[in-house]
């Protein structure tokens, strides 16, 4: 009894403080929720796609294959980062239906949910039975097919070059690390079975004809909140570059991609914490009714945060757009080295910016 009083008390404070913090705002406009809907669907694919090329593929004998390499490895990059923008908002956009009990909802909300999660659940089920029972039907086939007593140089049956075919594909996919592949499969299903009921309630709320309520814009009320829990992301971002500079001391951290994959999420975290702090931002400033010295600097600030954000988007763009058209020149200016140094700019602008949007409420 004295371990689920704590547990009760956490939940009940969590749930005030989402009941407290209405998710109003930019994420809960309809053409929001379907369009990261959307891209979550589109990037888990291209993800897969990109996963799904084997490694004999990228290499012609000896000689590598750069443009399809880098086809595999950048698609991979942008699908990684774009599938966990879109679940971070879509779960922020639906977290007041997804996490508040059936008393604090309305019927639609509780309609809603209760038909996402599960058709969600239901669909992903039914997909991992079907392939299931697809991969066993084969195997029988493949059996049955292959003659008893075969000896060479005999025909094994007329799926043996299938068969063959087959299982030599599915060991190049794990050429470069099979612990490195199968843990990416593994990361894949789990976001799927998690993003997909998400999806569908974003989706299905989105395109409800009942509007949502109107609530009170307490974005100015509530920046010193909004500053505390910017400090807090800030400092996960921090602790996570931290970690990525400590995988790089594991034992073939390099060779097997791990330093790579800690990376990737946490630069899918900092982008994320960036469009959320903009967000809020915004909202804080729209609320201002009477311009000062300090909202003049949370907007300067904030103004030279997103141009450098839109240098980073053009220095990707101006980059892949290179890479594709001139594989093999090393350009005169490293673009990484440009992209870290506008991103460590970005980081002092976008907290002295919150800084002062901290200080408008009072």
């Amino acid at each position: 009894m004295s371990n689920s009083k704590p547990i009760s008390r956490w939940r009940e404070a969590r749930i005030q403080r989402i009941l407290n913090a209405p998710s109003i705002g930019f994420i809960t406009k309809p053409w929001v929720r379907i369009t990261f809907s959307i891209l979550a669907v589109v990037s888990s694919y291209l993800f897969l796609a990109a996963l799904l090329i084997p490694y004999s593929a990228l290499m012609n004998g000896k000689e590598p294959q750069v443009q399809l390499m880098q086809f595999k490895y950048n698609v991979g990059l942008i699908a990684l980062v774009v599938m966990l923008i879109s679940l971070l908002i879509l779960r922020k956009s639906m977290q007041l239906i997804t996490s508040v009990p059936d008393s604090y909802l309305d019927e639609r909300q509780i309609e809603n949910r209760e038909w996402a999660f599960r058709t969600g659940y239901l669909v992903v089920r039914r997909v991992g039975l079907s392939l299931s029972v697809l991969a066993a039907l084969a195997i029988f086939t493949f059996w049955i097919t292959t003659p008893r007593g075969w000896s060479w140089p005999q025909p094994k049956g007329p799926l043996w070059e299938v068969q063959s075919a087959v299982d030599k594909y599915l060991a190049e996919l794990s050429a470069a690390g099979s612990l490195g592949f199968f843990f990416t499969v593994i990361a894949l299903l789990t976001y799927v079975a998690y993003s997909f009921p998400i999806i569908l309630l974003a989706w299905r709320e989105a395109n409800s004809d009942v509007p949502m309520p109107k609530v009170e814009n307490r974005a100015l009320k509530e920046a010193p909140s909004f500053a505390k829990a910017y400090y807090k992301k800030l400092l996960l971002v921090g602790l996570g570059f931290i970690a990525t500079i400590a995988s790089g001391f594991v034992p073939g951290a390099f060779y097997n991609g791990l330093i790579f994959f800690v990376l990737f999420i946490v630069v899918g975290y900092g982008i994320y914490v960036y469009m959320w702090t903009s967000i809020k931002t915004v909202e804080v400033l729209k609320a201002i009714k009477q311009k000062t010295s300090t909202s003049t600097l949370a907007m300067t600030f904030f103004v030279i945060t997103q141009i450098l954000g839109v240098s980073i988007l053009i220095t990707v763009i101006a980059m892949t757009a290179l890479w594709s058209t001139y594989v093999g020149v090393q350009p005169e200016i490293n673009p990484l080295g440009v992209m870290l140094i506008l991103g460590l700019l970005s980081v002092p602008t976008q907290a002295l910016s919150v800084r002062f949007v901290s200080k408008l409420s009072s």
